[in-house]
């Protein structure tokens, strides 16, 4: 399964946090065992050039194998501040 961190229009009142400004795109292959239903994958964030507030799309594709992806294949990180961001589904 392949993953993407891209730039998103503003949702929830966040602001789009820029590529390669307030964080580094990212992109590849999350490789899932048999039964096997979390992984990660980091997103480096620029601290020194961070706006206050920015949201990152990140998007599920290409399932392999016969699995399937279920209807949420997209999330959001919501980049808070400096020192916090959260991950949401929404």
């Amino acid at each position: 399964m392949t993953f993407i961190t891209n730039q998103h229009r503003r949702k929830n009142g966040t602001p789009p946090a820029d590529p390669g400004l307030d964080y580094t795109p990212v992109s590849g292959t999350l490789t899932f065992a048999d039964g096997e239903t979390f992984k990660t994958f980091d997103i480096p964030l620029n601290y020194s050039n961070l706006s206050p507030a920015g949201l990152v799309g990140l998007k599920l594709s290409n399932p392999t194998g016969g699995a399937t992806l279920g209807a949420q294949d997209t999330s959001y990180l919501y980049i808070i501040d400096q020192t916090r961001s959260a991950l949401r589904h929404d």
